[in-house]
């Protein structure tokens, strides 16, 4: 009885150690067949015209479960490929992108591994570096600092205070000379080790012109903080001054409203207030070219004053305006002088362009209504605080209560007679607001009519008429 238990228990033990393994590899085969299956099922959509391998590998990558892996000083991640797959499995793509890059690919269930096909012989090449010295100047001696890369490497130097540099590169590279202000130059190494280089200045770069917001300039004269606001970007028919479609459009522009009267005078700063009230914290404002100045005040030099008018921005039509630059750093008072030491506002108007005519127009419709009135008294208020004035004169004149301690029920004193009556306080024979009666709801439209072309002999001309009636 023993002896059949025992054998029971050691053929009970064989069939789970059995069924074990028959699990493991039922698992291994299935993981095996699932990462094949995924890999000829995934359909994906890669479109890309003149990008970089980067940017198309990423492109899978998010499309998919894929992930590659490449040594970046075999594979140029910057390479330029153009390529145009839709629903095709990841050896399509893949097969397109070693079409134009020459390009090896292994996949290995969800990771494809990249390997460049010249990859023995840059190793081999590699295995031959040499030692490479030399000198590089230009037409007034040598130049400090210059950079000698190998190209499309990360391996470089720069030269030391006599020009003289010491790179270890293969016998095929190819060294990449470069400075600012000067022209870059390539040199294959070959069978050299000593390379002395040349440098030109490039003339162009430094008097290259650029087109900016506010007109044309040369490179080199270009200030660095420059704040560009496009009014093509700006709701113009909410804005009704410059200064409001300015405030908040640039960084480091403060833009303060500090009167209420209509048109009433906004401020500017840029980088904040660096002076007294008295030298003067305004920008200075260039349009098209011309500088101008502040209108100042209103006041007629009498004891009426007319408040602040708004800056010269508020007497430009913002639909005339084509976009406004802000200078924000101290290099703009090398262009326009110590004019500019709180910075610059440069206004580019509109002008006609090459091409067929064209006829813009714009409108807008407000309406306007006092948001809060003043508080005024009705016509029953004005009557008790009459009696009450009247009162406290009575009171005040024969010293009665606070005024000298009389009772006003003393019989030595004159009567009280108070201007209104109850009945008449009650019932007002007039009772006009004379508020309402001279403000009333206000009704506005805008129209803006534009029209730019061309002439015969090529000259371009820009038209524009504004109407604002107010009902």
């Amino acid at each position: 009885m023993n002896n059949q238990r025992i054998v029971v228990s050691l053929n009970l033990k064989r069939t789970i150690k059995i069924m074990k393994l028959t699990v493991l590899m039922l698992a291994v085969c299935l993981s095996s067949v699932v990462a094949s299956t995924y890999a000829q099922t995934a359909t994906l959509n890669v479109s890309a015209k003149n990008e970089t391998l980067e940017k198309v590998l990423k492109q899978i990558e998010k499309q998919s479960e894929f992930l590659f892996f490449y040594n970046l000083e075999e594979i140029n991640k910057n390479e330029k490929i153009s390529i145009n797959e839709k629903n095709a499995n990841i050896q399509t793509v893949l097969d397109a992108i070693a079409a134009k890059t020459g390009l090896k690919y292994t996949i290995k269930d969800r990771h494809i591994v990249l390997t460049s096909e010249a990859a023995p012989a840059s190793t081999a090449a590699t295995q031959q570096n040499r030692k490479v010295t030399g000198t590089v100047s230009d037409a007034f001696g040598p130049v400090a600092g210059a950079n000698v890369i190998q190209k499309g490497t990360t391996n470089g130097t720069t030269t030391d205070m006599d020009g003289n540099f010491s790179i270890e590169v293969p016998a095929n590279a190819t060294l990449q000379i470069s400075f600012i202000g000067y022209i870059p130059q390539d040199i294959v190494v070959k069978n050299q080790n000593v390379i002395n280089v040349l440098l030109k200045e490039d003339t162009q770069a430094l008097e290259e012109v650029v087109v900016v917001g506010y007109g044309t300039m040369k490179k080199k004269d270009m200030t660095g903080a420059v704040a560009s606001v496009k009014m093509d970007d700006t709701p113009v028919a909410t804005v009704s001054t410059v200064s409001h479609a300015l405030a908040g459009k640039a960084a480091g522009l403060q833009v303060s409203t500090i009167s209420a009267q209509p048109g009433g005078q906004s401020t500017f700063r840029i980088r904040g207030a660096a002076s007294s009230d008295k030298a003067g914290n305004d920008p200075l404002i260039i349009i098209d070219g011309f500088p101008v100045n502040s209108p100042g005040s209103l006041d007629s030099g009498n004891q009426y004053s007319g408040g602040n008018k708004d800056n010269i921005l508020a007497s430009i039509n913002p639909n005339d305006i084509e976009s406004i630059e802000v200078l924000k750093d101290a290099s703009s008072t090398a262009i326009y002088g110590a004019r500019a030491g709180n910075g610059v506002i440069i206004v580019t108007t509109k002008r006609g362009k090459s091409g067929a005519a064209k006829v813009q127009y714009s409108g807008s419709a407000s309406v306007q209504q006092i948001a809060k009135s003043y508080e005024m008294l009705d016509a029953s208020g004005f009557m008790r605080a009459t009696n009450d004035y009247t009162r406290e004169q009575w009171m005040r004149t024969n010293g009665v209560g606070i005024y000298g301690g009389k009772e006003a029920t003393d019989p030595s004193l004159p009567a009280l007679t108070l201007p209104y009556t109850d009945a008449q306080i009650a019932n007002p024979a007039n009772n006009t607001n004379w508020f309402d009666e001279i403000s009333r709801l206000g009704f506005q439209t805008s129209h803006n009519l534009s029209i730019t072309g061309v002439t015969i002999i090529r000259s371009t001309w820009f038209l524009e008429t504004i109407l604002i009636r107010m009902v």
